[in-house]
């Protein structure tokens, strides 16, 4: 499926990954709680923890289908009983993800670590005002960031990644 492939593609190009990795980060499905993958990255001393949310639209469209605003509420609301490991939390994660929140309170135990959220679109990012309130929303969190990746930074990465690896 062409969702399917654009999640593996973002995910391959962000973390620099093969699609056989790719695939074992995959959280996607119902109760995935607005979190489509996790990575957790351990390199050159940073400790990374990446929470990926995609949005594919299969059709294209003029007005650039903006990243939805109502993810916003998952996110946070994940953020929120992950990071505090709210009571009853890992059962309403779907098994993949109930995994991986495991692997995450772990990996956070064993150092300091940052995250890294990205929202991944084949459209247009999400409205500045509801990346702001993404971003107020997780300030007291301190070593979190959001990466925005829509159709023209994909493409721009991937045309730059194909150049280079002419050379």
């Amino acid at each position: 499926e062409k969702r399917d492939a654009f999640n593996l593609l973002c995910l391959s190009e962000i973390l620099r990954i093969d699609f056989d990795e790719a695939r074992g980060t995959l959280t996607d499905g119902s109760d995935d709680r607005g979190i489509d993958a996790v990575f957790l990255e351990e390199r050159s001393g940073q400790r990374t923890v990446h929470l990926f949310q995609f949005k594919y639209h299969s059709k294209y469209s003029e007005d650039g289908r903006n990243f939805p605003s109502s993810e916003v509420d998952k996110i946070v609301t994940f953020v929120g009983d992950c990071f505090n490991q709210t009571a009853g939390f890992l059962q309403t994660c779907n098994p993949l993800l109930q995994q991986r929140v495991v692997d995450i309170w772990n990996f956070i135990q064993s150092g300091s670590t940052r995250v890294k959220i990205h929202l991944c679109s084949n459209g247009a990012k999400i409205l500045q005002v509801h990346l702001e309130r993404l971003e107020d929303s997780l300030e007291k969190y301190k070593f979190f960031t959001v990466c925005e990746h829509d159709l023209d930074s994909i493409s721009d990465a991937l045309a730059r990644r194909t150049n280079s690896d002419r050379k």
